[in-house]
């Protein structure tokens, strides 16, 4: 029975390091599509898009904050 325990272990080590590995390949064909897409980008193209994801990310954040704002104000004067 030991035996039997240790091979079906060992077959479950060794499915999960293959799982890993086609994990790793998959991860590291991604980053390569990343990089390739990345570099079809001139580096003004990039830089203006980077800018934009910028700008974007703070008027999120600017909304946010004026929600949470407004919402003070009307727990303040309106309760």
């Amino acid at each position: 029975v030991e035996a039997m325990l240790m091979q079906e272990e060992k077959a479950a080590e060794s499915k999960g390091m293959e799982e890993f590995g086609s994990f790793r390949e998959g991860l590291g064909r991604n980053i390569r599509c990343g990089l390739m897409i990345c570099s079809l980008y001139s580096f003004k193209q990039a830089g203006l898009l980077r800018l934009l994801l910028l700008l974007l990310l703070s008027l999120l954040w600017l909304l946010m904050l004026l929600l949470f704002i407004l919402d003070r104000v009307e727990r303040l004067f309106f309760s």
